[in-house]
């Protein structure tokens, strides 16, 4: 029974190794190529637009940092929050 087993299903594994031996030589062939530009093209430096971004990100934090340390000096400053006063509760009589 075993035989007959492998007898049925060889026939489609045949076809499907055959589509895969192509489909791993051209991923290997790209992995090869972009490892190639990897190590032919060191680490360019930084465009003149990418250091303005990160001067203005830096500048945005340092201005978040400057209002939330505000806010926490107008937050100690407040008195104390207090609960509001219990508003009484009116019966009604029908």
């Amino acid at each position: 029974m075993y035989i007959a087993d492998i007898e049925e299903i060889l026939p489609i594994f045949i076809p499907i190794i055959a589509l895969i031996i192509p489909v791993v030589a051209i991923l290997t062939k790209h992995q090869q190529k972009m490892a190639e530009l990897m190590r032919q093209s060191p680490q360019a430096a930084p465009s003149p637009e990418v250091h303005a971004l990160r001067q203005e990100v830096a500048q945005m934090r340092q201005l978040m940092n400057d209002q939330m340390l505000a806010l926490d000096q107008i937050r100690s400053a407040l008195p104390a929050r207090t609960d509001p006063p219990a508003i009484p509760q009116v019966e009604q009589k029908f």
